[in-house]
């Protein structure tokens, strides 16, 4: 049971903590109540096709609270001390979350010539789109996205970081009553970096682990692997351009969400490694300070010589993003989601979702 009445007296009880540094202490918090009112049209791989109304509170919603103390300038070198705690406010039709869940729980020291970050939030890999029908960001249709997990980051003010993240083991395709073994967390090296107009990221991710099934005779390392390379670049003061491409091994055994077409298969005793890569490109114009249009498309293909065919998918949208004022945003959006072929040649269908998304933030 979440104990959510035990973390407001956590939180506060830190905040008073903090009256040694009062001068310094700062703080802010925010609520984010987001509403979707979209139809959706899915037609499946036999060209039947159902329809429905989506209008739900988005398991998204959140509320959070940011806190820092600047100016230490201690005898470590710290300079400042931060944190950030956001909890999810789930809607009761949705099992995959408790009620309140929490999304963001995370600090950073800032040393003289780097910051270190402990806890739970994005990877450096995470680059999505302004598409917002269900927040799927183009999951498993060109970016990379695997939830928020546990990890230990240092960010060199030079641009490169190192980051240590809980490891994921999605299991082997094909081998049941499997026995797994992590031994190691999921490595990310990258730099981010700027170029004129154009902020930027690139990096390489690894992840191991052992897996041994008895009913598949199966008894291997499985090794996760992509180079990824994302970035948004103001190409005019009203055009600019957001994209995102990966290339790897196994991409799917890392967490990533949607991406069946990406995990190693077991064809006998013997491991047939997937190759994957995908991603998407973004048009954005900005009207005016409180409208812009975004439309994007993504792509991903998975590889594996024990296939038939490639496995792809592909999705495009287009929304206007109107922000009434500073409390309330409406985005109307359409949306088109095509899985193409499975690895055996069969059609996966389509769905078309149309409507709108309500946000107010306070």
């Amino acid at each position: 049971m979440f104990r959510f009445p035990f973390l407001v007296g956590l939180i506060f009880s830190l905040l008073l903590a903090s009256t040694t540094y009062a001068a310094n202490l700062n703080y802010d918090y925010y609520a984010n109540i987001k509403l979707e009112t979209f139809y959706t049209d899915q037609e499946d791989a036999s060209g039947g096709s159902s329809e429905n109304l989506d209008f739900d509170l988005l398991y998204t919603s959140n509320v959070g609270l940011m806190v820092g103390v600047e100016g230490l300038q201690d005898e470590a070198g710290v300079d400042n001390v931060k944190g950030h705690i956001e909890l999810g406010l789930n809607p009761s039709n949705n099992s995959y979350y408790k009620d309140i869940y929490l999304r963001l729980a995370y600090g950073t020291i800032k040393f003289e010539k780097f910051t270190l970050l402990i806890g739970q939030t994005y990877a450096p890999y995470v680059w999505g789109p302004n598409q917002v029908y269900q927040e799927w960001y183009f999951m498993g249709f060109g970016s990379l996205f695997d939830i928020r997990n546990p990890m230990v980051q240092a960010k060199f003010d030079n641009g490169f970081h190192l980051t240590a993240i809980r490891p994921d083991a999605a299991g082997v395709t094909g081998a049941e009553d499997s026995e797994i073994q992590k031994f190691m967390p999921r490595l990310v090296v990258g730099y981010d970096g700027k170029i004129g107009p154009m902020i930027y990221g690139v990096g390489l991710t690894y992840q191991s682990y052992k897996e041994k099934s008895a009913s598949a005779s199966f008894d291997e390392s499985i090794d996760s692997y992509f180079v990824y390379g994302h970035g948004l670049a103001k190409i005019t003061d009203v055009f600019s351009l957001n994209f995102n491409v990966h290339y790897g091994q196994n991409v799917g055994e890392c967490g990533m969400l949607v991406r069946d077409n990406a995990k190693p298969v077991v064809v006998g005793n013997k491991l047939e490694d997937t190759i994957s890569y995908g991603g998407f490109v973004e048009g954005i114009i900005t009207l005016s300070k409180k409208l812009s249009m975004n439309t994007g498309v993504g792509y991903t293909v998975g590889d594996n010589d024990a296939w038939a065919e490639k496995d792809d998918q592909v999705s495009v949208f287009v929304n206007a993003t109107y922000t009434v004022n500073k409390y309330l945003q409406i985005v109307p959006e359409v949306n088109y989601f095509d899985y193409l072929d499975d690895e055996s040649g069969n059609s996966e269908g389509n769905e078309l979702a149309a409507g709108v998304r309500w946000n107010i933030h306070f």
